[in-house]
């Protein structure tokens, strides 16, 4: 499991294996949200 704060607005897609949230709130810049490998 991803150890990352929930956004304000809780995206659904949270923990499913998407990183849509970084869409809403995005905590960091990601270049390519495709190829982004989440840090253990």
């Amino acid at each position: 499991m991803l150890k990352l704060p929930r956004p304000s607005s809780g995206s659904p897609n949270y923990g499913g294996g998407k990183l849509s949230f970084l869409d809403d709130q995005p905590l960091f810049p990601v270049p390519q949200k495709e190829n982004f490998v989440p840090y253990h």
